[in-house]
């Protein structure tokens, strides 16, 4: 089968699991047997002026920008598999590929100008609830209205606006929150479940692990500032990833000998830290689905310790293969890294269960490819 996939990638110098997950995808649709083409832009660093970033929102919003239809026309794809648009493409393009449509939703951009559902510390559905205006009183895009405001307008009336969901034939989610919420939004539009998979990883054994790990963007909605302050004494804590609170994190770590920061290191060093580790600390306050260094970590047979915001908490903890917390319950904390450590390791061999009956390569392509199967015959018809 001919697959499109299209895709706006992240900066490299940012690390991105969605990245991470979009390459790893089309290198097993390819070794499966498909005819594969990546149509991709890639962003800018972060230090894009403002200038950038109302330009980019005013392309997915769908007025104006850069489309792949020449070159899809060219590829004549019997499948057009679309991931992330913004910032890069626009989506006027999206009905002359419709009845070929998959659409991927990573996040809450079809709904949500900060595409989280989260702002000033809590879960936030007033764009949802009272119209999305409200997100350009918030400036809730890189903190600015006029950057906003092409967003707000993108996220109209609940998304019903939104072409990579109006114009799909399915629309893929990574867990059941998510699936939910946009099935009762796009109610004409078939959404699946189909979560994002890694490729495994050694599993170490209990007595060779030490410590915990935390590897993410150092923002806000990640909670790593509720991690530092309620992190207990004497539990060694390993930090990597980069953001705009990096310069906090770092202060706040080098006040405490049992916690280091690594910053920004190659994905191979961040893995191998996490094979070696008592667990995975996932302490977002944000509706956040199915991050891919979680299911890497489970690869590996380290069980995760997750924020009870997570939107996939519990099915990243199924059948007793992690534990659920409250980051900002300084209480939560050592009870539940107690109650990994307490099990002797047969956590993380329940961990690595779950990942190969949820998570593994081929449950993700069993599901995709039953999906794209559905797409191709509907479309002959």
């Amino acid at each position: 089968m001919k697959i499109a996939v299209v895709n706006s990638f992240y900066s490299n110098s940012q690390p991105s699991g969605e990245n991470i997950a979009v390459a790893d995808q089309v290198a097993a649709l390819r070794e499966f047997g498909h005819e594969v083409r990546v149509f991709g832009r890639e962003s800018p660093a972060e230090e894009a002026g403002i200038r950038y970033k109302a330009k980019s929102a005013v392309t997915v919003a769908g007025f104006a920008g850069p489309n792949p239809t020449q070159e899809l026309a060219a590829f004549d794809p019997q499948i057009v598999h679309v991931h992330n648009l913004f910032p890069n493409w626009s989506s006027n393009w999206l009905q002359e590929w419709s009845t070929k449509l998959v659409t991927t939703l990573h996040n809450y951009r079809a709904v949500c100008s900060a595409a989280t559902l989260f702002r000033s510390g809590a879960s936030c559905t007033e764009c949802l609830d009272s119209g999305s205006l409200a997100a350009v009183r918030h400036k809730c895009y890189r903190s600015s209205a006029l950057a906003t405001v092409p967003l707000a307008y993108a996220t109209r009336d609940r998304g019903s606006h939104f072409m990579p969901a109006t114009q799909a034939q399915s629309l893929i989610t990574l867990n059941r929150t998510a699936q939910e919420l946009f099935q009762s939004i796009y109610p004409a539009v078939k959404v699946e479940r189909v979560p994002n998979f890694v490729n495994p990883s050694k599993v170490l054994n209990a007595e060779s692990r030490l410590g915990w790990v935390y590897a993410g963007r150092l923002t806000a909605e990640k909670g790593i500032q509720e991690l530092l302050q309620n992190w207990p004494l004497g539990a060694r804590l390993e930090i990597y990833g980069g953001g705009d609170l990096e310069d906090l994190v770092a202060r706040l770590a080098a006040e405490r000998t049992d916690i280091t920061h690594h910053g920004l290191r190659p994905r191979d060093e961040v893995v191998s830290a996490l094979g070696r580790a008592n667990g995975l600390i996932l302490p977002s306050l944000w509706s956040e689905g199915i991050p891919t260094i979680a299911i890497e970590a489970l690869s590996m047979g380290t069980p995760l310790v997750v924020s009870d915001r997570v939107a996939a908490a519990a099915e990243l903890t199924a059948g007793d293969s992690g534990v659920v917390f409250s980051p900002t319950d300084g209480l939560s904390y050592q009870p539940a890294l107690d109650s990994v450590l307490a099990t002797a390791g047969a956590m993380g061999l329940r961990a690595v269960n779950l990942f190969e009956t949820q998570y593994g390569r081929d449950v993700w392509l069993e599901r995709i490819n039953r999906i794209y199967a559905e797409i191709h015959l509907n479309d002959r018809r």
